[in-house]
């Protein structure tokens, strides 16, 4: 909607016409109606990358402390710079929108938004203040701010690895990490927002397919650790096309490059049967190696280690799980 990933400012569901427009985009989500699946349109109400009318970024705009207009930096990732400030060409800095207009900004889209469900990007994992001399806005005002729009809105909500004062408003999450900072002071780690939040909404982990610095067979392994739900992240055109922009991160999207892949984990996870229950242990056996509980009675345990290792009895291969107890 309203430019796609370089989007103006959030205060109508304008589709976009190279997508289908409106008319095939209500095709789109009645067939999936009938499939019983549902469909989450990204509204973004925390930057924009340009406003409708002149002057209006001094409007909507959050301002720093030093009173410049906040931006949203986007990051050239082999330099690890803002793109800003290296030679390479990008569409420009997103401004960071006051959270005072957050109400105001959704209640004018929803006017024009008339479907069940709705995804905020960055509302509930990321938080901006405002610092004008007159008029400070702290972080602790923003979240007060983000709570007050979320009791009001009347779609189901998708969230995006929230932070804690976000997830009661959410119906399902994604990107909800499956690994902590791995420093080294950490002797190992336990899935606790899985552990607390399995059972009562519905989350998936990061997406597959965008991961440069895990195994396909590594990141599979993490969903039945944690209950996840499989993602990943698709285009219908090849990625080539975004060779030499800014969104290139998205260069292994092409649908056809991994549909094989899809139905074999997704087949594989109906058939170990961890969504029949809810998680309800986790349990270290060794280095790498562990143990997950399901309420179903499942037990699975999950070898980490490139070697075998052995189980009450039974072999565990390496980078691989075991049913100890099924349904």
């Amino acid at each position: 909607m309203n430019g796609g990933l370089d989007s103006s400012i959030h205060t109508k569901a304008d589709f976009e016409r190279v997508l289908g427009g409106e008319r095939q985009f209500k095709a789109l989500n009645n067939y999936l109606t009938t499939e019983n699946m549902k469909l989450y349109n990204t509204v973004d109400l925390m930057t924009a990358s340009k406003y409708n009318r002149l002057f209006d970024e001094y409007r909507y705009s959050a301002n720093r402390i030093k009173g410049s207009l906040a931006l949203n930096f986007n990051y050239h990732y082999p330099t690890r710079l803002p793109y800003s400030e290296t030679n390479y060409m990008h569409s420009g800095d997103d401004y960071v929108i006051n959270p005072l207009y957050y109400e105001a900004l959704y209640n004018k889209f929803d006017k024009s938004y008339d479907y069940d469900n709705i995804a905020f990007l960055n509302m509930g994992a990321v938080i901006a203040g405002n610092y004008p001399k007159n008029s400070i806005l702290y972080k602790q005002d923003a979240i007060r701010l983000q709570k007050s729009l979320f009791e009001q809105v009347g779609q189901n909500v998708m969230l995006t690895s929230p932070l804690g004062y976000a997830m009661p408003y959410a119906d399902y999450i994604i990107d909800l990490p499956t690994e902590t900072t791995l420093y080294a002071i950490l002797d190992y780690q336990i899935p606790l927002l899985q552990l607390v939040l399995s059972g009562i909404v519905d989350y998936s982990s990061d997406s597959i397919n965008l991961s440069s610095d895990r195994s396909i067979q590594y990141q599979f392994l993490k969903l039945l650790e944690t209950g996840s739900n499989v993602k990943y992240t698709l285009t219908y055109d090849s990625s080539q096309e975004l060779l030499n922009t800014e969104y290139n991160y998205y260069m292994t999207t092409h649908y056809v490059n991994w549909l094989t892949m899809i139905d074999s984990q997704v087949s594989e996870m109906n058939q170990i049967g961890i969504h029949q229950g809810y998680l309800v242990s986790h349990v270290r056996l060794s280095n790498n190696v562990y143990e997950v509980t399901y309420s179903s009675g499942l037990r699975i345990v999950i070898n980490y280690n490139l070697s075998n290792v052995t189980v009450e009895g039974q072999v565990v291969s390496g980078m691989n799980y075991l049913i100890l107890e099924g349904v």
